[in-house]
Protein backbone atom coordinates (compact mmCIF):
# COMPACT_ATOMS: atom_id res chain seq x y z
CA UNK A 1 0.00 0.00 0.00
CA UNK A 2 1.33 3.18 -1.08
CA UNK A 3 1.69 5.64 2.04
CA UNK A 4 -0.50 9.21 1.69
CA UNK A 5 2.81 10.72 2.75
CA UNK A 6 4.28 10.82 -0.88
CA UNK A 7 1.27 11.33 -2.89
CA UNK A 8 1.32 15.33 -4.07
CA UNK A 9 -2.19 16.42 -2.53
CA UNK A 10 -4.61 18.34 -5.36
CA UNK A 11 -3.81 21.66 -4.77
CA UNK A 12 0.20 21.05 -4.83
CA UNK A 13 -0.42 19.41 -8.41
CA UNK A 14 -3.26 22.47 -9.34
CA UNK A 15 -0.29 24.87 -9.09
CA UNK A 16 1.40 23.06 -11.46
CA UNK A 17 -0.59 24.34 -14.06
CA UNK A 18 0.91 27.53 -13.93
CA UNK A 19 4.26 25.71 -15.20
CA UNK A 20 2.59 25.01 -18.43
CA UNK A 21 4.59 26.57 -21.45
CA UNK A 22 3.60 30.32 -21.63
CA UNK A 23 2.31 30.31 -18.49
CA UNK A 24 5.21 32.61 -17.26
CA UNK A 25 6.69 35.03 -19.66
CA UNK A 26 10.41 34.30 -17.48
CA UNK A 27 10.96 31.79 -15.84
CA UNK A 28 11.37 31.90 -12.08
CA UNK A 29 14.01 30.55 -9.75
CA UNK A 30 13.29 27.76 -7.34
CA UNK A 31 12.64 30.12 -3.92
CA UNK A 32 10.56 32.23 -6.14
CA UNK A 33 8.28 29.33 -7.21
CA UNK A 34 8.25 27.63 -3.74
CA UNK A 35 7.05 30.77 -2.36
CA UNK A 36 4.20 31.12 -4.76
CA UNK A 37 3.20 27.78 -4.11
CA UNK A 38 3.33 28.30 -0.28
CA UNK A 39 1.58 31.64 -0.76
CA UNK A 40 -1.67 29.18 -1.93
CA UNK A 41 -1.35 27.56 1.33
CA UNK A 42 -1.22 30.54 3.39
CA UNK A 43 -4.35 32.69 2.38
CA UNK A 44 -4.06 34.90 5.61
CA UNK A 45 -0.66 35.62 4.58
CA UNK A 46 0.84 35.24 8.15
CA UNK A 47 3.84 33.37 6.97
CA UNK A 48 2.31 29.82 8.38
CA UNK A 49 0.09 27.26 7.41
CA UNK A 50 -2.20 25.54 10.28
CA UNK A 51 -3.53 22.39 9.52
CA UNK A 52 -6.78 23.69 8.68
CA UNK A 53 -5.79 25.53 6.04
CA UNK A 54 -3.46 22.48 3.80
CA UNK A 55 -5.61 20.54 1.82
CA UNK A 56 -3.54 17.29 2.20
CA UNK A 57 -3.57 14.56 4.75
CA UNK A 58 -2.54 14.53 8.05
CA UNK A 59 0.05 12.53 7.08
CA UNK A 60 1.61 14.96 4.52
CA UNK A 61 1.39 17.56 6.80
CA UNK A 62 3.48 15.48 9.60
CA UNK A 63 5.88 15.49 6.75
CA UNK A 64 5.99 19.55 6.84
CA UNK A 65 5.82 20.55 9.95
CA UNK A 66 8.97 19.14 11.00
CA UNK A 67 9.24 20.90 14.58
CA UNK A 68 5.85 19.39 15.14
CA UNK A 69 4.09 22.93 16.51
CA UNK A 70 1.63 22.77 14.50
CA UNK A 71 2.34 25.49 12.09
CA UNK A 72 4.71 25.25 9.13
CA UNK A 73 6.42 27.67 7.49
CA UNK A 74 8.69 28.70 4.63
CA UNK A 75 11.70 27.36 5.68
CA UNK A 76 10.46 24.06 7.02
CA UNK A 77 8.78 23.30 3.09
CA UNK A 78 11.11 24.28 1.30
CA UNK A 79 12.93 21.76 2.96
CA UNK A 80 10.09 19.15 2.81
CA UNK A 81 9.64 15.83 0.80
CA UNK A 82 6.84 17.47 -1.29
CA UNK A 83 8.53 20.38 -2.25
CA UNK A 84 11.48 18.47 -3.68
CA UNK A 85 8.90 16.15 -5.80
CA UNK A 86 7.67 19.75 -6.55
CA UNK A 87 10.26 20.91 -7.92
CA UNK A 88 11.49 17.72 -9.77
CA UNK A 89 8.10 17.93 -11.54
CA UNK A 90 8.63 21.27 -12.75
CA UNK A 91 11.54 20.50 -14.48
CA UNK A 92 10.38 17.38 -16.04
CA UNK A 93 7.49 19.45 -17.09
CA UNK A 94 9.53 21.93 -19.13
CA UNK A 95 12.16 19.08 -20.29
CA UNK A 96 10.67 18.20 -24.63
CA UNK A 97 8.49 15.41 -24.13
CA UNK A 98 10.49 11.78 -24.94
CA UNK A 99 10.00 10.05 -27.73
CA UNK A 100 7.09 7.72 -27.51
CA UNK A 101 7.94 4.02 -28.06
CA UNK A 102 5.87 1.38 -30.04
CA UNK A 103 5.06 -1.64 -27.96
CA UNK A 104 6.56 -4.09 -30.87
CA UNK A 105 9.48 -2.02 -30.55
CA UNK A 106 9.89 -2.12 -26.98
CA UNK A 107 9.64 -6.06 -27.44
CA UNK A 108 12.32 -6.01 -29.57
CA UNK A 109 15.10 -4.11 -26.86
CA UNK A 110 13.73 -6.29 -24.67
CA UNK A 111 14.87 -9.48 -26.08
CA UNK A 112 18.21 -8.11 -27.70
CA UNK A 113 18.83 -7.33 -24.03
CA UNK A 114 17.61 -10.36 -22.60
CA UNK A 115 21.05 -11.92 -23.56
CA UNK A 116 22.61 -11.01 -20.54
CA UNK A 117 20.69 -13.79 -18.72
CA UNK A 118 21.97 -17.03 -21.05
CA UNK A 119 24.25 -18.48 -18.48
CA UNK A 120 25.49 -21.17 -20.17
CA UNK A 121 25.97 -19.65 -23.83
CA UNK A 122 23.84 -21.76 -25.64
CA UNK A 123 21.49 -18.84 -27.40
CA UNK A 124 18.64 -20.01 -25.48
CA UNK A 125 16.60 -18.44 -22.19
CA UNK A 126 15.07 -20.87 -20.14
CA UNK A 127 13.15 -20.15 -17.22
CA UNK A 128 15.22 -21.48 -14.83
CA UNK A 129 17.92 -18.78 -16.39
CA UNK A 130 15.20 -15.92 -16.19
CA UNK A 131 15.56 -13.42 -13.05
CA UNK A 132 12.35 -11.42 -13.97
CA UNK A 133 8.88 -12.32 -13.21
CA UNK A 134 6.83 -15.39 -15.41
CA UNK A 135 4.85 -12.72 -17.00
CA UNK A 136 7.36 -11.10 -18.34
CA UNK A 137 8.54 -13.76 -19.74
CA UNK A 138 5.73 -14.74 -21.12
CA UNK A 139 5.51 -11.68 -22.73
CA UNK A 140 8.82 -11.81 -24.89
CA UNK A 141 8.11 -15.70 -25.33
CA UNK A 142 6.60 -14.72 -28.83
CA UNK A 143 6.34 -18.13 -30.45
CA UNK A 144 5.73 -19.85 -26.98
CA UNK A 145 7.76 -22.50 -26.76
CA UNK A 146 8.74 -22.08 -23.51
CA UNK A 147 12.41 -20.13 -24.19
CA UNK A 148 14.08 -17.31 -25.37
CA UNK A 149 15.38 -17.46 -28.78
CA UNK A 150 16.60 -16.17 -31.96
CA UNK A 151 12.89 -16.97 -33.29
CA UNK A 152 11.42 -14.76 -30.66
CA UNK A 153 13.91 -11.78 -31.75
CA UNK A 154 13.19 -12.39 -35.70
CA UNK A 155 9.40 -12.52 -34.72
CA UNK A 156 9.46 -9.37 -32.86
CA UNK A 157 11.57 -7.41 -35.87
CA UNK A 158 9.38 -8.66 -38.14
CA UNK A 159 6.34 -6.62 -36.14
CA UNK A 160 8.21 -3.67 -35.55
CA UNK A 161 8.43 -0.58 -37.48
CA UNK A 162 10.80 -0.96 -40.17
CA UNK A 163 13.31 1.63 -38.53
CA UNK A 164 13.54 -0.25 -35.43
CA UNK A 165 13.82 -3.27 -36.59
CA UNK A 166 17.30 -2.22 -38.80
CA UNK A 167 19.80 -3.82 -37.48
CA UNK A 168 24.14 -3.29 -37.91
CA UNK A 169 25.90 -5.10 -40.59
CA UNK A 170 27.04 -8.76 -39.75
CA UNK A 171 30.24 -8.86 -40.43
CA UNK A 172 33.40 -11.35 -38.97
CA UNK A 173 36.30 -9.18 -39.64
CA UNK A 174 36.81 -5.08 -39.01
CA UNK A 175 35.52 -2.44 -41.24
CA UNK A 176 38.49 -1.07 -43.02
CA UNK A 177 39.60 2.40 -41.84
CA UNK A 178 36.84 5.11 -42.05
CA UNK A 179 39.34 7.80 -43.93
CA UNK A 180 39.94 5.12 -46.41
CA UNK A 181 36.27 3.81 -46.78
CA UNK A 182 35.23 6.91 -46.98
CA UNK A 183 37.77 8.32 -50.03
CA UNK A 184 36.46 5.09 -51.63
CA UNK A 185 32.51 5.99 -51.14
CA UNK A 186 32.32 9.43 -51.22
CA UNK A 187 32.69 9.54 -55.13
CA UNK A 188 30.70 13.39 -55.47
CA UNK A 189 32.68 14.58 -52.12
CA UNK A 190 29.59 15.99 -50.88
CA UNK A 191 30.18 14.42 -47.43
CA UNK A 192 27.72 12.50 -47.27
CA UNK A 193 26.42 8.82 -48.40
CA UNK A 194 23.62 7.63 -50.14
CA UNK A 195 22.46 4.02 -49.75
CA UNK A 196 23.93 3.23 -53.10
CA UNK A 197 27.30 4.67 -52.39
CA UNK A 198 27.60 2.95 -48.66
CA UNK A 199 26.53 -0.65 -50.37
CA UNK A 200 29.92 -0.13 -51.92
CA UNK A 201 31.87 -0.35 -48.30
CA UNK A 202 32.06 -2.99 -45.73
CA UNK A 203 29.47 -0.91 -43.90
CA UNK A 204 26.85 -2.40 -46.50
CA UNK A 205 23.67 -3.06 -44.81
CA UNK A 206 23.78 -0.90 -42.29
CA UNK A 207 22.23 2.29 -43.62
CA UNK A 208 18.72 2.20 -42.32
CA UNK A 209 20.25 1.37 -39.04
CA UNK A 210 22.09 4.48 -39.22
CA UNK A 211 19.86 6.78 -41.52
CA UNK A 212 18.80 8.08 -38.12
CA UNK A 213 17.18 11.49 -39.25
CA UNK A 214 15.39 9.49 -42.22
CA UNK A 215 16.51 12.41 -44.73
CA UNK A 216 17.30 9.80 -47.15
CA UNK A 217 21.05 10.11 -46.36
CA UNK A 218 24.28 9.47 -44.10
CA UNK A 219 25.51 12.62 -42.91
CA UNK A 220 29.29 12.31 -41.51
CA UNK A 221 28.33 11.70 -38.07
CA UNK A 222 25.82 8.92 -38.94
CA UNK A 223 28.82 7.21 -40.80
CA UNK A 224 31.23 7.94 -38.09
CA UNK A 225 28.36 6.49 -35.57
CA UNK A 226 27.82 3.42 -37.72
CA UNK A 227 31.63 2.54 -38.36
CA UNK A 228 32.15 2.82 -34.64
CA UNK A 229 29.20 0.42 -33.76
CA UNK A 230 30.42 -2.26 -36.54
CA UNK A 231 33.95 -2.17 -35.22
CA UNK A 232 32.90 -2.50 -31.71
CA UNK A 233 30.33 -5.58 -32.50
CA UNK A 234 33.14 -7.45 -34.46
CA UNK A 235 35.72 -6.78 -31.31
CA UNK A 236 32.89 -8.13 -29.16
CA UNK A 237 32.65 -11.26 -31.74
CA UNK A 238 36.52 -11.88 -31.50
CA UNK A 239 36.30 -11.70 -27.78
CA UNK A 240 34.13 -14.84 -27.47
CA UNK A 241 32.01 -12.62 -26.01
CA UNK A 242 28.50 -13.55 -26.52
CA UNK A 243 27.35 -11.17 -23.72
CA UNK A 244 25.99 -7.44 -24.75
CA UNK A 245 27.65 -4.95 -24.15
CA UNK A 246 26.33 -1.28 -22.69
CA UNK A 247 26.94 1.72 -25.02
CA UNK A 248 29.69 3.41 -23.79
CA UNK A 249 28.44 7.18 -22.91
CA UNK A 250 30.57 9.64 -23.78
CA UNK A 251 30.44 11.52 -20.61
CA UNK A 252 33.44 13.61 -20.39
CA UNK A 253 32.98 15.47 -24.32
CA UNK A 254 28.76 15.62 -23.30
CA UNK A 255 29.09 17.34 -20.01
CA UNK A 256 29.62 20.50 -21.82
CA UNK A 257 29.57 22.36 -18.77
CA UNK A 258 31.58 20.48 -16.70
CA UNK A 259 28.69 19.93 -13.36
CA UNK A 260 29.46 16.50 -13.14
CA UNK A 261 25.86 15.17 -14.92
CA UNK A 262 23.94 15.62 -18.05
CA UNK A 263 20.56 17.08 -18.91
CA UNK A 264 19.15 16.11 -22.33
CA UNK A 265 20.24 18.87 -23.78
CA UNK A 266 23.53 17.62 -23.73
CA UNK A 267 22.79 13.81 -24.56
CA UNK A 268 23.27 13.59 -28.57
CA UNK A 269 22.94 10.14 -29.36
CA UNK A 270 20.96 6.97 -28.65
CA UNK A 271 17.99 9.36 -26.82
CA UNK A 272 16.28 6.78 -26.11
CA UNK A 273 18.80 5.08 -23.53
CA UNK A 274 18.97 8.81 -21.25
CA UNK A 275 15.14 7.48 -19.84
CA UNK A 276 16.45 4.20 -19.00
CA UNK A 277 19.40 5.68 -17.76
CA UNK A 278 17.88 8.30 -15.56
CA UNK A 279 16.60 5.97 -12.84
CA UNK A 280 15.55 8.50 -10.21
CA UNK A 281 14.03 10.55 -13.05
CA UNK A 282 15.80 14.12 -12.39
CA UNK A 283 15.69 14.87 -15.40
CA UNK A 284 20.01 14.34 -15.42
CA UNK A 285 22.23 11.69 -15.67
CA UNK A 286 25.06 10.83 -13.46
CA UNK A 287 28.58 8.94 -13.98
CA UNK A 288 27.38 6.77 -11.09
CA UNK A 289 23.89 6.21 -13.12
CA UNK A 290 25.78 5.21 -16.22
CA UNK A 291 27.32 2.80 -14.44
CA UNK A 292 24.47 1.05 -12.75
CA UNK A 293 23.03 0.78 -16.48
CA UNK A 294 26.21 -0.84 -17.80
CA UNK A 295 26.13 -3.54 -15.54
CA UNK A 296 22.75 -4.11 -15.21
CA UNK A 297 23.55 -4.77 -19.05
CA UNK A 298 26.93 -6.83 -18.75
CA UNK A 299 26.66 -8.06 -15.65
CA UNK A 300 25.49 -11.87 -15.02
CA UNK A 301 25.00 -12.19 -11.28
CA UNK A 302 23.18 -9.82 -8.48
CA UNK A 303 26.75 -8.63 -7.44
CA UNK A 304 28.16 -8.58 -10.98
CA UNK A 305 25.20 -5.81 -11.32
CA UNK A 306 24.92 -3.95 -8.56
CA UNK A 307 28.13 -3.89 -6.32
CA UNK A 308 29.51 -0.18 -7.65
CA UNK A 309 32.32 -0.21 -5.58
CA UNK A 310 33.17 -4.12 -6.30
CA UNK A 311 33.54 -4.86 -2.75
CA UNK A 312 31.94 -7.99 -2.81
CA UNK A 313 28.31 -6.53 -1.27
CA UNK A 314 25.82 -5.22 -2.68
CA UNK A 315 24.11 -1.95 -0.14
CA UNK A 316 20.26 -0.29 -0.67
CA UNK A 317 22.03 2.72 -2.20
CA UNK A 318 24.09 0.95 -4.71
CA UNK A 319 20.98 -1.22 -5.70
CA UNK A 320 18.73 1.94 -6.37
CA UNK A 321 15.62 -0.28 -6.63
CA UNK A 322 12.71 0.04 -3.67
CA UNK A 323 14.00 -1.22 -0.06
CA UNK A 324 11.01 -3.87 -0.49
CA UNK A 325 13.08 -6.01 -3.26
CA UNK A 326 16.27 -5.49 -1.07
CA UNK A 327 15.09 -6.77 1.62
CA UNK A 328 13.87 -9.54 -0.35
CA UNK A 329 17.19 -9.94 -1.57
CA UNK A 330 19.22 -9.77 1.62
CA UNK A 331 17.97 -12.85 2.89
CA UNK A 332 20.00 -13.15 6.26
CA UNK A 333 18.79 -9.48 6.93
CA UNK A 334 22.22 -7.82 7.52
CA UNK A 335 21.69 -4.82 5.59
CA UNK A 336 23.37 -5.94 2.36
CA UNK A 337 23.25 -8.56 -0.17
CA UNK A 338 26.45 -11.04 -0.64
CA UNK A 339 27.40 -14.25 -1.91
CA UNK A 340 25.85 -15.28 1.32
CA UNK A 341 22.32 -14.32 0.53
CA UNK A 342 22.37 -16.01 -3.23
Amino acid sequence: MMSHSRILPFAVLGALVALAPGATAQREDDETFLKRVFRRYDPDGDGEVERKEYPGSDDQFASLDRNGDGHVDMEEFAKSGIARQLLSARRRAEEAPRERVDVDVLVLRRLEAAARFDQNRNGRIEQREWTGSPTAFAELDLDRNGVLDKADRNLARRRAPDQASATLPDRKSPPRPLEQLLKRADKDKDERLSERELDTTDLAGGFAWADTDRDGFLDMDEVQRLWRAVNELVQARTRGDARPQAWRVPFSSWDANDDGRLETAEWKERKYLFARIDQDRDAHVTPTEIERYRRSVEGATFLERFDLNDDGRVTLEEFGGSPAAFRRADQNGDGTVSRADR
